[in-house]
Parts: structure tokens; C-alpha cells; sequence
């Protein structure tokens, strides 16, 4: 019998795989699920100077578009509100410069995901 997976599973799973990712290319996660009641960010990692808000998006097939054109305006207003609040708790990183960026997983490649980095994927004005 073969196994369900549940899309909240299966975005976890990618939530990992993103975070892996990211810790090989040298970045530190510093969040994992932040949210908040206006919005949730995936991932918040930094590097050197650098801090990535990071919205992580799985893909088993390019029929919806990319994991990029999934972000849509409101999301990433949500994603901005939350990010803000994130910054007035740990205002050490004020200085930091600031990025909305995407992990795209493409899980249809077999037998291992592509994994495609997207750094400052959006800016909000």
C-alpha cells in the first residue's frame, strides 16, 4: 500500500530541504516558521552581513508556474509586515542588509529535487 502524504508533510519536508540547502552555501537559519498574526515567513537566514527572508515553494510540476510566480503582491505584503516584526524583535540585525528571497523545489525531477535559489526574488516599496 503507498503512502499518503498530506501537503502540510510535504511542505515541511521541503522547509527541510531549503534549510539544508542554504546551510551548505554557508548561511546560518536563524528562524524557522516565524509567524505572526498578518503572516508566516518560511525560513530567515543570514549570511556575512546579509538576511534573507525566504519563502520556500514546492513544485511536482511546472502546471501552476514557477515557485517565484507563486508569490504573489499579497503574500509578499504579508511576507513584509512579518518581516518587520521579526526585525523589532532581534534588533541586532538591524544593520544587516535586507532580502525577500525564494527556494524553489521542484520535486518532478527523479530521483532527487531540483533545488533552484532565488536571492532578493522581490523587493516592496
Amino acid at each position: 500500500m503507498e503512502k499518503v502524504v498530506s501537503k502540510r508533510q510535504m511542505g515541511s519536508q521541503a522547509e527541510k530541504m531549503a534549510a539544508h540547502f542554504l546551510e551548505g552555501q554557508g548561511f546560518s537559519i536563524l528562524s524557522k516558521n516565524y509567524s505572526i498574526r498578518q503572516g508566516e515567513i518560511d525560513l530567515i537566514a543570514c549570511q556575512k552581513k546579509e538576511l534573507h527572508f525566504v519563502e520556500v515553494k514546492l513544485r511536482n510540476s511546472a502546471a501552476y508556474g514557477s515557485g517565484r510566480e507563486a508569490v504573489g503582491y499579497l503574500k509578499q505584503k504579508r511576507m513584509e509586515k512579518t518581516a518587520y516584526h521579526w526585525m523589532m524583535c532581534y534588533p541586532q540585525y538591524e544593520e544587516f542588509e535586507k532580502f525577500f528571497s525564494v527556494v524553489e523545489i521542484d520535486a518532478s525531477y527523479k530521483p532527487q529535487a531540483q533545488i533552484n535559489w532565488i536571492p532578493n526574488a522581490f523587493s516592496l516599496r
